[in-house]
């Protein structure tokens, strides 16, 4: 089941890629990762509407949310999300076991070397590329995810 999900998603994606990113990519110059998470943006016009005017209800726009940012992400970034998820988790797990008046400053340092690593990693095995990774997103998860421990 789970097998032949990804492989639906893998089609969705080719399928969108097809007809949206491969023209971009050819008429601009610019490389795919890049077009992709632009037309990741232009999409999400359509779903703010969609979400205003149909769907109601605080569970359900949660649900809606989380789901569509997860696929969201696993279009642009694939299965790199799984290091926003160790990032989340393990802040979380922080905040939610150690004395809350000694935890903000872990939970920032957790971040901030969790990050550092990410970019030593891209530095060491992409050097000199630009791609579009996941660092992009877990930069500003680092904000958020420190301010939260702060403001917990």
């Amino acid at each position: 089941m789970v097998s032949s999900l990804i492989d639906f998603g893998n089609s969705l994606a080719s399928s969108i890629d097809s007809f949206a990113v491969d023209p971009l990519c050819k008429a601009i110059g610019r490389p795919p990762d890049q077009i992709r998470i632009f037309v990741a943006f232009l999409l999400m016009y359509p779903q703010g509407w969609l979400m205003h005017y149909f769907i109601h209800g605080t569970l359900v726009r949660h649900l809606y949310s989380i789901t569509l940012g997860v696929l969201i992400q696993l279009y642009i970034y694939g299965f790199g999300i799984l290091h926003v998820i160790l990032m989340s988790a393990v802040a979380y797990a922080m905040m939610k076991f150690l004395p809350r008046d000694k935890q903000a400053p872990y939970v920032m340092i957790w971040v901030l070397l969790y990050l550092s690593y990410s970019h030593l990693h891209t530095l060491l095995y992409n050097f000199g590329g630009y791609e579009m990774d996941i660092t992009s997103y877990t930069m500003l998860l680092v904000c958020k995810l420190s301010a939260l421990a702060y403001c917990y």
